[in-house]
């Protein structure tokens, strides 16, 4: 994918956040995340992490397998103490 592209994807992803924050201000207690923490989901490129055909979904929000293991199994096992979540354990 071009990286024009990309940055699409990942700007429509922040703006999906954003909306989630909004739409959910009353459970989570604020209409917004801090913006540090959105500057950082901005900065990471999650395509990098994810196998060049699941590039395209890098920045959808649906979990993806992280090498043979889907992310969803691997966040279950990860510890409040910041467990590696890229490492199974």
């Amino acid at each position: 994918m071009r990286a024009k592209d990309l940055e699409a994807l990942r700007e429509h992803m922040l703006a999906v956040i954003a909306a989630n924050a909004f739409a959910l201000r009353d459970t989570i207690g604020k209409s917004a995340f801090d913006e540090r923490v959105m500057t950082a989901i901005r900065k990471v490129p999650r395509h990098e992490f994810v196998r060049i055909e699941l590039q395209p979904y890098a920045y959808a929000n649906t979990p993806l397998p992280i090498g043979d293991v889907p992310i969803a199994v691997e966040l279950r096992r990860a510890d409040v103490a910041g467990t590696n979540v890229t490492r199974p354990s």
